[in-house]
């Protein structure tokens, strides 16, 4: 996988549009900043604003966790 520089953090708005090219940039932009602080309260946050624009579940799992990490 590699890190776009679209947005912060870069990896989890580059694994969301790798795996759902037709998930609205603004809410995946959004989504990773948030679950970017860390902490069960950002996961969640992250995690239902991408479920909300229908990202898979594993996929908004997955991007939420790489968010926190950066």
């Amino acid at each position: 996988m590699t890190c776009g520089v679209r947005s912060l953090p870069r990896c989890c708005f580059s694994y969301v549009l790798e795996n759902k090219p037709d998930a609205d940039t603004q809410i995946v932009e959004d989504a990773c900043l948030i679950g970017a602080a860390g902490g069960q309260e950002a996961f969640q946050s992250c995690y239902h604003l991408l479920r909300d624009d229908y990202v898979p579940a594993v996929i908004a799992g997955n991007a939420c966790r790489k968010a926190a990490m950066e």
